[in-house]
């Protein structure tokens, strides 16, 4: 009973406190006070605009040059092995490993040669003399298997990137 007569009692106060929240507001008065606070943004002038400066044409002097997104030649397949161009024509000491490319579950290697060109190599690939086979590329580091000695049996060796 107390409980009802508790619950009751804060109805009705709820019920006078939302009766006097919507009496008639004066909106005249808020206008006018909007129109005070609004004045300086309104009576704003334009502004003149700074005299432009005009710059040099600067040229770029490697447009000619050879682009690294581009296909040029056949030189950035590894696939050379055996016709005396791309990385056929370095030894494997000269190579440097400078990164690795994946996409999905491929991956190549770049290598640098001394040339300064760029070539990209995916497992099973020839490249260098003496005749080396891409055995395997992870994130860090390439395995070659290098043919060497009289017997020409796969030796591995391994290239991490920074090497």
């Amino acid at each position: 009973m107390r409980r009802r007569r508790l619950v009751g009692m804060l109805k009705g106060a709820l019920l006078v406190a939302t009766l006097t929240g919507c009496q008639q507001a004066d909106l005249e008065a808020l206008d006018r006070r909007l129109a005070r606070a609004l004045a300086p943004e309104l009576d704003r002038r334009p502004v003149a605009l700074p005299e432009v400066v005009s710059l040099p044409v600067l040229h770029y002097r490697y447009a000619n040059a050879r682009s690294p997104f581009r296909f040029e030649g056949q030189g950035l397949d590894g696939q050379q092995f055996g016709q005396g161009g791309g990385l056929a024509a370095f030894s494997l000491d000269e190579l440097d490993l400078v990164g690795v490319l994946g996409r999905g579950p491929r991956r190549w290697a770049l290598f640098e040669a001394p040339d300064g060109h760029l070539y990209r190599v995916e497992e099973g690939a020839m490249l260098a003399s003496p005749p080396a086979r891409v055995a395997a590329i992870t994130v860090e580091a390439v395995r070659l298997e290098a043919v060497t000695g009289k017997d020409y049996r796969w030796k591995e060796r391994v290239m991490r990137v920074g090497e």
